[in-house]
């Protein structure tokens, strides 16, 4: 056991801050404080979210956050299981060696904190976790990038025994800290100062989308090169290997033309046409890109489930780059990539998104908690200095007599002048997305 013991927290050393500050943690995410307490609760915290959001490096920042609350470092123990010297297929065997080696040199009494990062490699982790959870005075944070992890079966897995908790790529806010332009949403007179910078960095976030690593890259070249080596591990990894898919080509090319027609309605019959499938396949195809977050979509709001049911719905990139290396068209469409970016940042919030459909034309989201309508939103790009497009865009939110007391909110990309009647409110979308962080 002494030589096993060695090796593996020889191979575990270079991950771990048992002397000091990690240099692992990156740049600040907003999210970190919020994940402090759930620690302390008695269930497996699990992060999930889309591939390369950022979950290893909230790992990392939690780890510090946990030390400058007072935790003793040598209380805390992470594992990545994508380290060449851990050998994932032991499985349970693995986990326990690991965890007897930890309890035996650096945390023989007390709580221990354990980080168990792309655990999806090792075979039934579910029951050791489980099992320990019982045993042991033990807080158990989860992490990894299989589809298992992203889908309705990490209850079942942990037999109840967990709190999810969703991990997104960078909000806007975030994305300017990443790109040098940390100022506090609350400071308009300096974000004025540098309107210039700022609509210049809306314009990339529009475009690029807002990975980590991808908004730290400078080079356009790279950029492309990641966000596409991301589509091909979503696509492969998390769709054709889990379901195992025959037709992979047909996959990619469903997945490209979605990406393509973010922001747009469709009906699984535009999709059984489209590509010569089975409604069947088509809604097994299309529930298969939502599982690991590369779609997302917004059903219409109805009298009726079966209403709903039967209407298009309308289907969004989940993430901006993505549609940008993979779109069939080089027509930038900004104002679906406008209404994209805010469907990202209304999802953050939980709660419900719907679109509305009525004769004076379509709102973008309705935004509900349970049945009641909160807020009406509607994105544009259009030029609302010309009376005939701020009729058009306006007429949808009349539809705000149907739902009495919603907030109406029209977002344009740069027309804070615009003469807007109450009580609609008028954002730029830079603000909107500041606001909404």
């Amino acid at each position: 056991m002494p030589k096993t013991t060695n090796k593996l927290l020889s191979a575990l050393a270079p991950w771990n801050a048992w002397d000091g500050p990690s240099s692992y943690t990156g740049i600040s995410r907003d999210i970190t404080p919020t994940l402090l307490p759930l620690i302390e609760r008695p269930e497996a915290l699990v992060l999930t979210g889309i591939r390369r959001g950022g979950k290893s490096t909230i790992m990392f920042q939690l780890v510090e956050a946990l030390v400058a609350q007072g935790t003793d470092r040598t209380s805390i123990l992470y594992v990545n299981f994508d380290e060449p010297a851990i050998e994932p297929s032991r499985g349970t065997a693995l986990l326990e060696d690991i965890y007897l080696a930890f309890r035996e040199r650096l945390c023989p009494r007390g709580r221990a904190i354990v980080f168990l990062d792309e655990v999806q490699h090792v075979p039934k982790w579910e029951r050791w976790v489980n099992g320990r959870l019982f045993t042991e005075n033990i807080s158990i944070v989860v992490s990894g990038s299989s589809a298992q992890l992203m889908s309705r079966e990490i209850a079942t897995l942990l037999t109840g025994r967990n709190i999810t908790v969703r991990i997104f790529p960078l909000s806007f806010s975030e994305y300017l800290r990443f790109r040098g332009m940390d100022i506090p949403p609350e400071n308009r007179l300096l974000l004025e100062k540098q309107l210039h910078a700022l609509r210049h960095e809306l314009y990339n976030f529009l475009q690029w989308g807002c990975f980590p690593e991808v908004t730290l890259e400078r080079s356009d070249e790279i950029r492309a090169r990641l966000l596409s080596q991301y589509l091909d591990d979503m696509l492969f990894k998390d769709v054709v290997m889990r379901h195992q898919i025959r037709d992979a080509r047909l996959l990619r090319d469903m997945a490209v033309y979605l990406l393509t027609h973010t922001a747009c309605r469709i009906t699984l019959q535009s999709l059984r046409k489209a590509f010569g499938i089975s409604l069947d396949m088509a809604r097994a195809y299309l529930a298969y890109l939502e599982e690991p977050y590369l779609i997302g979509e917004v059903r219409s709001h109805a009298q009726s489930l079966k209403a709903q049911q039967v209407a298009p719905r309308k289907v969004y990139a989940g993430d901006l780059g993505l549609r940008h290396v993979a779109a069939l068209t080089h027509d930038e469409d900004i104002g679906r990539l406008e209404e994209t970016a805010v469907f990202h940042a209304l999802e953050r919030r939980k709660q419900d998104l719907f679109y509305f459909s009525q004769k004076s034309g379509e709102v973008d989201f309705l935004v509900c908690r349970g049945l009641s309508v909160q807020e009406m939103i509607q994105v544009t790009h259009s030029d609302l200095s010309e009376e005939n497009a701020k009729a058009r865009e306006l007429a949808p939110l009349t539809a705000a007599d149907l739902f009495p007391g919603s907030l109406r909110t029209l977002i344009t990309y740069d027309w804070p002048d615009a003469e807007i009647p109450q009580p609609t409110k008028n954002l730029r979308l830079w603000e909107w997305l500041l606001d909404s962080a």
